[in-house]
């Protein structure tokens, strides 16, 4: 990416900003919120089609994850006039304002941060992505590791389709969560099973393979009714298609589309009816539906206060009831299941400065990833470090606008020790080994 698509990314991010702090000042106006809703979406769409990589990459996901989950709503409401927030208490526009500056400007110092920590991590690729030496075991060892990564799979499907006599003849609301987990442990075999499999192979196209069969596999999720683990992983196999075939931007809106219906298709089978008649209705309502985590992010600015007398920063760590304490708190009437949580939500809790603090780790992160994905494209290389990283956190950067605080950035840092680790010790192997006189594996 030139210096010239960098200024306009960051001169329209900036323009946002201030655009936001005047909507800040002025919480009343219902024009200057209209207004400043459209520009922030414009500022964070162009960025896409700034990048040389194509339509697909870590950034690009980040802004699609904003979009879908917090940030859709307002745009259906200026367009088509459906509600922001369904329930609750202080649901004024004053308050919509107020939640959806704060939304905007966080997505904008994102962008920034990470375009700004792309720039300076492509500039020194030597320190992590350009090493190739590592462990290779033996051709035997690597097809045994696969096979049982298949039968786990295969138990893990085997599984689900026993799940789908159980839903069509209950109330999937009152099924016990117990008995659709079970046989979740079959799926994370599989998957981990799959991690060895690309550490330690030295087939050429092994990631791109396993991104395949994770998106088969996951059709497992579909048939107990969960859409959210298919959706991450066909984004995670598109992401590295992408590496091998750049995707124009028209079979990319035929595959939201698709995924639209599907989640539709999804939400029906497990309501045992129609959620939405019409192909119109069918995208609104669940794109609507697919934007409630902006619920928590809303109770979590308006009821801060009130929430963080009894739930601290530092419980957000530790505790994983967050969502349902917002819920309670700003009087959803939920009993059970709730809006859940947000990365967004959750950061306010800790005020401006500490939010600050996490939308820029945020934005480094993404930044990494970015970097990761472009050397991979520059250099036309399967770099094994790139590679691992991109597989290991992007299905969490797919779901950032709905998770925790600890759910991508500590993905994300977790696996850039782990790949450190293994850099660490294979760079002292290599050495040992050039001493020796012996050659690099794999």
């Amino acid at each position: 990416m030139g210096s010239k698509e960098i200024k306009i990314i960051l001169l329209s991010q900036l323009l946002s900003i201030f655009l936001g702090i005047c909507s800040l000042a002025f919480l009343s106006s219902t024009t200057l919120h209209f207004f400043y809703v459209l520009i922030a979406s414009i500022s964070l769409v162009i960025v896409p089609f700034c990048k040389k990589n194509g339509l697909v990459s870590p950034l690009s996901y980040f802004i699609l994850s904003f979009f879908v989950f917090v940030w859709m709503r307002y745009l259906l409401h200026i367009f088509f006039s459906m509600s922001v927030i369904s329930v609750g208490m202080g649901i004024t526009d004053a308050n919509l304002h107020l939640v959806a500056a704060y939304l905007g400007i966080s997505a904008n110092v994102i962008v920034i941060v990470s375009n700004l920590a792309t720039c300076y991590f492509s500039e020194k690729p030597r320190m992590i992505f350009k090493q190739e030496y590592r462990m290779v075991v033996p051709k035997l060892i690597q097809y045994l590791i696969l096979l049982c990564s298949l039968l786990a799979f295969g138990f893990f499907i085997l599984d689900s389709v026993r799940k789908i006599s159980i839903i069509r003849s209950s109330n999937y609301l009152m099924i016990s969560e117990t008995i659709l987990l079970q046989g979740y442990r079959y799926f994370s075999i599989g998957k981990h099973l799959l991690l060895l499999w690309l550490i330690f192979g030295n087939y050429k196209n092994r990631f791109f393979i396993a991104s395949s069969l994770l998106v088969v596999s996951s059709v497992g999720y579909l048939m107990r009714g969960a859409r959210g683990y298919a959706i991450m992983y066909i984004f995670l196999w598109l992401l590295f298609f992408s590496l091998k075939r750049k995707i124009k931007l028209l079979p990319l809106v035929a595959l939201g589309v698709a995924l639209i219906v599907m989640a539709n298709f999804i939400l029906s089978y497990r309501l045992k009816g129609s959620v939405a008649s019409g192909f119109g209705s069918i995208l609104l309502s669940t794109l609507h539906s697919q934007g409630a985590s902006v619920e928590s992010v809303f109770g979590s600015v308006v009821f801060h206060d009130t929430i963080a007398k009894e739930f601290s920063f530092l419980e957000l760590f530790t505790r994983n009831d967050y969502g349902i304490v917002v819920d309670r708190v700003r009087g959803t009437g939920f009993e059970r299941g709730g809006f859940g949580s947000s990365f967004f939500g959750e950061i306010y809790l800790g005020g401006i400065a500490l939010s600050f603090c996490f939308l820029t780790i945020a934005g480094i992160c993404i930044g990494f990833l970015e970097s990761a994905y472009n050397y991979i494209v520059k250099s036309k290389k399967a770099s094994f470090y790139a590679n691992l990283l991109l597989f290991m956190t992007v299905p969490n950067l797919v779901y950032l606008g709905r998770s925790s605080i600890k759910d991508f950035v500590m993905k994300c840092i977790s696996t850039t020790v782990i790949l450190l680790l293994l850099h660490t010790y294979t760079m002292y192997k290599e050495g040992r080994m050039m001493k020796t006189g012996g050659n690099k594996n794999g």
